[in-house]
């Protein structure tokens, strides 16, 4: 992705264009509004996650993100986590979850070392990856038959809050505002993994 022009950076931000049309410029990005949860989510293997709010991801997994933030992406069942800076090396990492009983797939070939990304178990993925400037980072993974994840995310160590994570929740950008969260999505038709 080739950085836009200066005259359209402000204050750290691009435009950031969604694949379902919306536009947001410069300035505060959107709360999502919370997903209503009345026992129909199961229930995540961290508990601080599974009671962190939820809310709708859109289907769509090309995001054109602002510098500096995570960007998050899902459809039918694939998922797509992806950043980029123009700061010095950052550290990006975080922890995700998946209902117990659910697999992460995950797709590892564009990480170099000093890069880490581990399954400590079949639900919970960490990553910390140590990220050059102008360099396009993405960890993608698929979820088969699920719909919830649970996300962790930090910056430098900080939580990674509005603005520095963000997603289309009711074809808008959209960001959190607390750490830890969960998102809802919707898989759509079901997609075989591997060919099969």
């Amino acid at each position: 992705m080739s950085r836009p022009p200066l005259a359209l950076i402000c204050r750290g931000l691009v435009p950031v264009t969604l694949l379902l049309g919306g536009l947001a410029g410069c300035g505060s990005i959107p709360t999502a509004e919370p997903y209503p949860t009345p026992g129909g989510l199961q229930a995540l293997p961290d508990a601080l996650v599974s009671a962190a709010p939820a809310y709708l991801i859109d289907d769509g997994i090309d995001l054109n993100i602002p510098y500096g933030s995570f960007g998050i992406g899902q459809s039918n069942g694939f998922w797509s986590l992806a950043w980029q800076h123009d700061q010095p090396v950052r550290t990006y990492s975080g922890d995700l979850y998946c209902p117990t009983g659910c697999r992460f797939l995950v797709d590892v070939s564009s990480m170099l070392p000093p890069a880490k990304v581990e399954l400590l178990a079949a639900n919970h993925l960490r990553f910390s990856v140590p990220s050059q400037p102008e360099t396009h980072y993405r960890l993608s993974f698929a979820l088969p038959e699920q719909v919830l994840l649970g996300l962790s995310l930090q910056i430098d160590g900080q939580p990674a809050g509005n603005p520095r994570t963000v997603f289309s929740s009711k074809k808008q950008l959209s960001s959190v505002d607390t750490m830890p969260f969960r998102l809802v999505g919707s898989l759509g038709p079901r997609l075989a993994l591997g060919g099969q």
